[in-house]
């Protein structure tokens, strides 16, 4: 008699452990589909290597705008009211993982010239990293015509990084990236909230533009360290490990 109690108290301890089981289970977040590999390689093919910065340009928190080329920036329908000529460096990298798709950006431009010390004296250095986009914020609809777009939508914000003498944070930044598939280049339009401090003048919204071609390689003597100056242009100042 004794055996059977203990048999039956058992058994019933095994259904609700598999009841309690199956509950747990049901309640668990259901799995992401795979990403399927041939969509993964075919945005690794013409989305991952690294960028050269062939053109920038901010608008100075609307103040004093800096460019690399105010005759382009013209030329792009950029304001140019009182733009300014900076010498310019700058690099992107991008890779994409080969499991998840996911696509991970960032970029480090160095720029100078004697009204930008004078004035911004920070922004002579940035380095920003750009939140991960899943490959879900891929727009490929229009490849066929050559283009592809990253977070169109701008519904991926922020981003993190450095200046020339700071970390830096801005969490409701946007941007969106244009692909040229067929000249591997991009085109970032960029809003950053964080105020833009310049000598006697804040302003909370700056837009950025930003067009990197893709290259093989960096050259010798240059890397995407944050926390290491390109060799040129010279800027004085830096903060090696800003905290």
């Amino acid at each position: 008699m004794k055996k059977s109690l203990l048999l039956i108290l058992a058994s019933l301890f095994a259904i609700f452990a598999l009841a309690g089981c199956a509950e747990d289970s049901n309640n668990d977040t259901p799995a992401l589909p795979p990403v399927d590999p041939a969509l993964i390689e075919q945005v690794k093919q013409f989305a991952e290597g690294y960028y050269k910065i062939s053109f920038f340009y901010t608008d100075g928190a609307g103040f004093m705008p800096f460019s690399s080329n105010c005759t382009t920036a013209g030329d792009m329908g950029l304001s140019t009211t009182n733009c300014q000529d900076a010498t310019t460096t700058g690099y992107g990298q991008i890779t994409v993982d080969n499991v998840s798709g996911n696509i991970t950006l960032v970029t480090k431009v160095q720029m100078t010239n004697a009204k930008m010390v004078s004035l911004s004296k920070g922004s002579q250095y940035n380095y920003t990293e750009y939140p991960v986009f899943p490959i879900t914020s891929v727009d490929m609809s229009n490849m066929l015509q050559g283009t592809v777009t990253i977070n169109a939508d701008k519904a991926i914000k922020g981003n993190t990084g450095r200046d020339l003498t700071k970390l830096t944070s801005d969490d409701n930044s946007t941007y969106s990236f244009s692909f040229d598939t067929q000249t591997g280049e991009i085109t970032n339009t960029m809003t950053v909230t964080t105020p833009v401090v310049i000598t006697g003048m804040t302003n909370p919204i700056t837009n950025v533009t930003i067009v990197m071609n893709k290259v093989q390689t960096l050259p010798t003597g240059y890397n995407m360290n944050k926390n290491e100056l390109f060799p040129i242009p010279v800027v004085e100042g830096f903060v090696a490990n800003p905290q």
